[in-house]
């Protein structure tokens, strides 16, 4: 929405909503209405199977029963009607996720295969983590369809911090002490901060062990990226009347929280701050933690807060390729427009592993439709995802701990109504990396 638009809608207002925004929120009661609409018809089936299941002793006891293989052949039907287990592409502790055949939630068909990814491949790359339950489609921004934008022909591929195997703590410090000087703050608070979590040759040794039993070669990177934590708590003070809890984690996350404050739930029109560029001129050095000019994106998080995200679209370490999940700056807000917290991701991209041929869109989606894909929270095999497309987006992502950062085809898929609310949706994450797969195996065989 620009800035005309918000102020034509503004304009349209009826003066006793304005009042009425002005009064504190009422926060809705969960209906039991879907509860008992759920509940009486089971209730039915219920009394129909003890019914039954009396009719047949009955019968068993008189001779009448029915016959032995006419019940063995009734019980793969019912077995079909479970759900089906299905392994989540990736491992590594991931979600299980699960195919369905009479939900009418989920659209996937009886005994569909999940993913035929290769999973040692797998292990070494991120496989999503969005889940939107929402009551519209959660329209991710894609860039792709841009009318300036262009397909690179190559794109870099760049090792992540947790494959270099070493606790930097010296980087961690650095990027608090970038952190607090965007607060306004001291950069030497920096030196208060303690570490908490394993030395180097206590996280060398774990991987030993961890190796020695069998642990992938992605449970070992994830062993890195969790080694330890970088915490400071600054004490209220004049800018910060509440304080601040800032933590710096192996990946170079850096996380500003403001205690007791409350992020935003719902989108409040009438308030100027939700503006991107008005968010951007009040808190011009958080912004600029993305970059010299970064963009802005608005939306709706996992959590149901309002985000405000800031990434580098012009950063040429990408290619002009969205890096707001692995490069950017996240903002919340509470419901006066104060700050609540900072999300600063600020991975390493030092020199790439190395440039690589892009596969396209049409190329993804045949990939997709092999049900070549990555999830950790997926219930759809791959031509379901196409069929029930949401949106598409490429995109260097950073949701699980991997071998590399690189680009990916993101799919949302709606995968129907959710079950405790019949009038929200429940829309997942797909991946198809945008490098061909044999490039990623030979960077696997070299880890």
């Amino acid at each position: 929405m620009t800035n005309r638009d918000l102020f034509e809608a503004i304009g349209a207002i009826d003066e006793d909503l304005v009042l009425a925004a002005d009064e504190p929120p009422v926060r809705p009661r969960r209906s039991w209405r879907p509860v008992l609409l759920r509940a009486v018809p089971a209730a039915a089936c219920l009394c129909l199977i003890v019914g039954t299941v009396l009719w047949q002793l009955q019968g068993g006891l008189s001779g009448k029963g029915a016959a032995p293989d006419t019940a063995a052949a009734a019980a793969p039907e019912e077995a079909a009607r479970e759900a089906i287990p299905s392994q989540a592409a990736g491992g590594g502790g991931g979600a299980q996720a699960k195919t369905y055949n009479n939900d009418p939630a989920i659209y996937n068909e009886s005994g569909a295969p999940l993913s035929a990814f290769p999973a040692e491949l797998a292990d070494l790359l991120d496989t999503g983590s969005d889940v939107y339950t929402m009551s519209v489609s959660p329209a991710v921004p894609d860039r792709t369809k841009d009318s300036d934008w262009t397909l690179p022909e190559t794109v870099p591929v760049y090792a992540s911090m947790a494959s270099a195997r070493s606790i930097d703590t010296g980087g961690m410090r650095s990027r608090l002490e970038t952190m607090l000087q965007a607060l306004g703050l001291d950069p030497a608070l920096a030196e208060d901060a303690v570490y908490t979590g394993l030395t180097q040759e206590e996280a060398e040794a774990q991987a030993d062990t961890l190796r020695e039993q069998g642990g992938s070669k992605g449970d070992e990177l994830r062993l890195w990226a969790d080694a330890g934590l970088l915490t400071l708590d600054v004490a209220p003070c004049g800018k910060w009347p509440q304080g601040l809890h800032i933590t710096v984690d192996c990946e170079g996350t850096v996380c500003t929280e403001v205690p007791d404050r409350e992020a935003m739930v719902l989108i409040l029109p009438l308030h100027a701050y939700e503006n991107i560029d008005i968010v951007r001129s009040n808190m011009p050095e958080i912004a600029a933690l993305a970059g010299k000019d970064p963009i802005g994106q608005e939306y709706f998080g996992t959590d149901y807060n309002w985000h405000i995200r800031f990434y580098d679209a012009d950063d040429a370490s990408t290619r002009g390729i969205e890096a707001g999940d692995l490069r950017s700056v996240e903002i919340e807000l509470d419901e006066d427009g104060n700050l609540c917290k900072v999300i600063w991701r600020a991975p390493d991209l030092l020199e790439p592993v190395g440039e690589y041929a892009t596969i396209t869109r049409e190329e993804a989606d045949e990939l997709m439709a092999q049900n070549i894909f990555l999830t950790d929270v997926g219930t759809l095999d791959g031509s379901s995802v196409l069929e029930y497309l949401d949106s598409v987006r490429l995109v260097y992502t950073n949701h699980r701990v991997g071998a590399w950062y690189l680009p990916y085809w993101s799919y949302i898929a709606d995968e129907g109504t959710d079950e405790a609310d019949p009038f929200l949706h429940v829309y997942r994450e797909y991946l198809v990396p945008a490098v061909r797969l044999q490039d990623l195996e030979a960077l696997a065989d070299a880890q």
